[in-house]
């Protein structure tokens, strides 16, 4: 069964703030549903690729499979079927996050129309263990998109790397690109993005917005496994100057598989795109242990700590600096009092106790007269 792709519809915080958070996850993934393209053309990895077993892909035939494991139980056996390269599926401890996924590697989607066009990679390589790259070509409306994906496996978490990477020879309208991890469902999920989603069967955020770590967290509801689906924070994501502020978050339980969309329908030319994903996994079995688990793991991998670089001043001297800026204060006139803002011809007189009260408590402090004379 394929999923229908629905309508499109986050963010760096300090160390202190990361599990706070941990629940504000927005952002999310690729997929959709329905077309598959891109000619099939000869593998060009060197090794890795196994005999695959047809029956457990889908239902789509498929020629071989590529293998990628870590030491933290987690596997991606991506597959290759006569259109090319595709997602195939993940799996943690041999459990399998979804079915395996055959259209392709991303999608491009119509905005007007829903039209999905899958795009399957035409050329694939190992790189070891757990490495991999795809690329290929699709004209689309006469406009030539090249792409690729890079995918990597952290070697002691169970965490993936997956980095899309596109340019267009020229501008393409009405399309955008698609970014997920699955393509179809077996199991239900659910998606927590604070504040847009909490347990929800499905979420729809476009534009995305800052806010706390920029994903998504998905979850079966028996908490067998929970995911974070996210944006790798240290790129210039959602940055509302550039392309990358037209990324959002579109999920529907067995309708639409949690994915990024990327463009709002306007793709430039020779701009050269690149979304790199994190994808976190947990099968704690409960939401205490997969939160800490996740939320561990990606402090981690963005290598996310206090920065140390800062000097803090002692009580004294900061009062200090405290105390002169505002003896030198230009908005202080001698027998009106402070005006509301410098350069305001007005004194608001509702705040005129507070301040007679605190300069006062000045020159109880320092014995400095001029305090005592602007709080008369």
């Amino acid at each position: 069964m394929k999923p229908e792709m629905k309508e499109p519809t986050g963010i760096p915080t300090t160390k202190a703030y990361a599990t706070r958070y941990s629940y504000g996850f927005l952002a999310a993934t690729l997929l959709a549903g329905s077309v598959g393209l891109l000619s099939s053309q000869h593998s060009a990895f060197a090794v890795g690729h196994e005999a695959a077993d047809p029956a457990r892909q889908g239902g789509r035939n498929v020629a071989e499979t590529m293998v990628l494991e870590n030491s933290a139980g987690l596997k991606w056996e991506l597959v290759k079927t006569t259109n090319g390269w595709a997602l195939g599926t993940i799996s943690l401890h041999a459990k399998p996050v979804e079915q395996s996924a055959t259209n392709g590697l991303l999608a491009l989607r119509n905005i007007n129309s829903g039209e999905v066009r899958w795009l399957a990679a035409s050329q694939g390589e190992k790189g070891g263990p757990r490495t991999a790259r795809f690329s290929g070509q699709q004209e689309v409306a006469g406009v030539k998109l090249s792409w690729a994906v890079e995918v990597a496996l952290r070697d002691d978490l169970p965490v993936v790397s997956f980095t899309p990477k596109w340019s267009l020879d020229k501008a393409l309208d009405d399309w955008e690109v698609c970014l997920a991890y699955h393509d179809g469902f077996t199991n239900d999920w659910r998606v927590q993005s604070y504040p847009w989603a909490g347990n929800s069967e499905e979420a729809s955020i476009a534009p995305m917005r800052y806010c706390g770590v920029p994903g998504v967290l998905l979850y079966r509801p028996d908490q067998s496994l929970v995911l974070l689906f996210a944006i790798d924070s240290n790129s210039d994501y959602l940055n509302p100057t550039t392309w990358s502020g037209k990324t959002g978050f579109h999920f529907a339980n067995h309708r639409t598989a949690p994915q990024f969309r990327v463009g709002g329908g306007k793709l430039a030319a020779g701009t050269h795109y690149e979304v790199p994903l994190q994808l976190f996994l947990s099968d704690a079995g409960e939401f205490a242990g997969a939160i800490t688990g996740i939320m561990q793991a990606w402090v981690k991998v963005n290598n996310y700590r206090v920065d140390d670089s800062f000097k803090v001043r002692m009580p004294q001297k900061a009062f200090d600096l405290a105390l002169e800026g505002r003896r030198k204060m230009g908005s202080w006139k001698p027998g009106i009092g402070y005006e509301h803002h410098r350069g305001t011809p007005f004194v608001y007189v509702g705040n005129n106790p507070y301040i007679a009260y605190y300069e006062y408590r000045l020159h109880e402090i320092t014995g400095d007269k001029v305090w005592r004379d602007r709080a008369f």
